[in-house]
């Protein structure tokens, strides 16, 4: 009897064990996330990850927290007694640029049948100068919170319990010179910090851990000397003046509308890769003039800032935004003609000969500028051959799922620019179906844009051998075409023309 006892109250304990471990997460509302700025306005990328320990090389005057100096050599930062944050996960019900529309919404809501709350949160930033206010925000109304994420929902994450680290600073000899929790930055006053692929000078340098637990590298410096560093990493230093200002102004105006939104529960504001703008920490002379030539100006639509973007190369007509990334239209990200006809690039029929005999005019082929050349060329049109076993490996690579011997791949949606939104790949074992122009591009192995049309070469028993792509344009297509900025510029149009041409109803408003 004392032994049957005993099993039941081990049992009895180890329920309760797993109880606690299935209990439903702390009930801690989800943070309102606004930064106010007034001028100078700071941001930080994320320009290097690591894991526990990160080596760099420091001439000149650089500083430790800003008090002590250190010597030029190298030296090394290792990571201990790391701790990841833990998140809670919401469902997005709402998400809108109007409080009005999304507090109506949320205050029509009542307790769910799943007995989670609903809140009402904003993020974002309010910018002002002087008498000028600038609100940025977006307003979320969200159910939660849930344990993990739930692929059948659009999640809204927000950490728990913040990250943590001690930081251990170690000289060339490998002596330790001092401890540090959480973070470190190095101040580069007259000096540089060679990290990774990185030289930076001016700034500000911060040695942290991100909410995954991992060693993250952030520069800290003011928008537009975060601009000059943009502005060579994204548009050839040797594109005409004129396309320049114009992705100089779009590239301000897509930090300062996205600022706070992006990466919000982060040490960060963006990352140094196409995920946000591309960065690097050189500066060049002819940037910084061209960026002080725009100093401030930024792009509205009405009273808000407008939501800009920019791609390599359009291919001959950009994309509506909802056809890439889905949500409320938006007037000004509309697809534009990059010349002069009447196909109808959703129609299979037509957009094959718009790639396969393009019209005569259009805007990102019609130069001779050394420069730009080069761009058109690769980018303009472009062809892909993939064995038929590589594109069945890609695919379940991609998607985990094996789709036998590929028999054909189908598009089933395309936007107005003839970019595929939808599509379907058919093998011996099952058909799987991409939702996504990114997803479709990487699926068959990172083509440079879902514009295109696909063949095949087959064997005499009419088997697959090789899938051929071929395509028009780089990027997404959204927004502005920077090979048609260029273009447009050597052709003698001024900035406004170019943004005029790819943001119609939008204005430019100096800032500051």
């Amino acid at each position: 009897m004392r032994k049957l006892l005993l099993i039941f109250s081990l049992l009895f304990f180890l329920s309760s064990c797993v109880r606690k471990q299935t209990l439903p997460p702390r009930r801690i509302a989800p943070r309102r996330r606004v930064r106010v700025f007034t001028w100078p306005i700071t941001v930080r990328v994320k320009i290097h990850e690591f894991r526990r320990h990160l080596k760099f090389h420091v001439e000149g005057d650089v500083y430790i927290n800003g008090e002590s100096l250190l010597p030029d050599g190298n030296y090394s930062v290792k990571l201990k007694r790391v701790k990841a944050s833990t998140f809670n996960y919401y469902e997005i019900l709402m998400k809108s640029s109007s409080f009005r529309k999304a507090n109506e919404f949320y205050k029509s809501l009542e307790r769910g049948s799943t007995g989670k709350k609903i809140f009402f949160v904003d993020v974002g930033t309010i910018y002002k100068f002087g008498s000028i206010t600038v609100d940025n925000r977006k307003f979320y109304v969200l159910r939660g919170p849930y344990n993990g994420k739930k692929a059948r929902y659009r999640m809204y994450v927000e950490p728990v319990t913040p990250p943590h680290a001690t930081l251990i600073l170690f000289n060339d000899y490998g002596e330790k010179i001092k401890e540090f929790q959480d973070s470190l930055s190095l101040t580069t006053d007259n000096g540089m910090v060679n990290i990774g692929t990185y030289e930076i000078s001016g700034g500000r340098i911060i040695i942290t851990v991100d909410t995954k637990g991992r060693g993250t590298v952030i520069f800290e410096t003011d928008i537009e000397d975060y601009i000059k560093r943009v502005l060579p990493a994204e548009m050839p230093m040797n594109f005409p003046v004129e396309a320049l200002k114009a992705q100089s102004v779009v590239a301000r105006t897509f930090a300062l509308s996205n600022l706070g939104k992006f990466y919000r529960y982060q040490p960060y504001d963006f990352t140094s890769t196409v995920t946000s703008q591309v960065f690097q920490g050189k500066k060049y002379e002819l940037a910084d003039s061209v960026v002080n030539l725009t100093r401030g100006i930024v792009l509205f639509y009405g009273d808000r800032l407008a939501q800009v973007y920019y791609h390599s190369t359009c291919g001959g007509h950009t994309e509506d935004v909802t056809c890439i990334w889905g949500g409320e239209e938006i007037p000004y990200l509309k697809g534009v003609k990059d010349g002069n006809f009447n196909l109808n690039l959703r129609d299979p029929v037509e957009v094959r000969i718009f790639i396969y005999s393009p019209p005569q005019q259009l805007l990102c082929n019609l130069t001779d500028n050394a420069a730009i050349l080069p761009y058109v060329e690769r980018n303009f049109r472009w062809k892909v051959v993939l064995a038929r076993k590589k594109v069945e490996k890609l695919v379940k690579k991609y998607t985990g799922k094996g789709i036998g011997k590929l028999l054909s791949i189908t598009p089933i949606k395309r936007g107005v620019s003839g970019r595929i939104t939808e599509i379907v790949i058919s093998g011996t074992k099952r058909s799987v179906k991409i939702v996504g122009e990114y997803k479709i591009r990487k699926v068959f192995g990172g083509l440079k844009s879902s514009l295109f049309v696909i063949d095949y070469l087959r064997d005499d028993n009419g088997n697959v051998v090789n899938v051929i792509f071929n395509g028009g344009g780089a990027g997404h297509g959204v927004g502005m075409c920077q090979v048609g900025a260029g273009i447009l510029a050597d052709k003698g149009f001024k900035m406004k023309d170019i943004i005029k041409h790819y943001f119609p109803g939008v204005k430019g408003v100096k800032l500051y």
